[in-house]
């Protein structure tokens, strides 16, 4: 969209990574103030001990964090072009992606129940069957 119609894809980008950032911190400082809104896994941590850690252990995450941006906004720019309503749809199916490098690479499930495999099976028909 362009225009009168509404924001461009990278305006829209912009608006949204700035939404998240926002929430990201807001969900951080509540953390430590102890207004936990995820279970917690190991100790609380303080923003000190955060930034002692590695460049290395840093890049991981913001690289996580470039990847998932350029998908996003590709998804956004590729509204224009394929129709926002499949672009949504494409974008949509990136937990099977998730799952496939959990079945082939890690093997996540080898050793599972019985249940998990059909409910893995259950899953992606169910997926196949939402974007076609």
């Amino acid at each position: 969209m362009k225009g009168e119609e509404g924001l461009s894809p990278y305006w829209s980008f912009v608006c949204f990574t700035l939404a998240s950032f926002v929430v990201g911190l807001t969900i951080l400082a509540g953390q430590q103030c102890g207004l936990s809104v995820m279970p917690r896994v190991g100790a609380v941590t303080s923003f000190g001990e955060y930034f002692t850690k590695s460049l290395a252990l840093h890049g991981w995450g913001l690289l996580g964090g470039a990847i998932w941006a350029l998908g996003t906004a590709s998804n956004l720019v590729s509204g224009g072009s394929l129709g926002y309503a499949l672009s949504y749809a494409l974008g949509q199916t990136a937990p099977i992606v998730a799952v496939l490098w959990g079945l082939g690479w890690y093997r996540e499930f080898d050793g599972a129940p019985r249940q998990a495999v059909l409910f893995l099976v259950f899953m992606f028909v169910l997926f196949l069957a939402a974007i076609t």
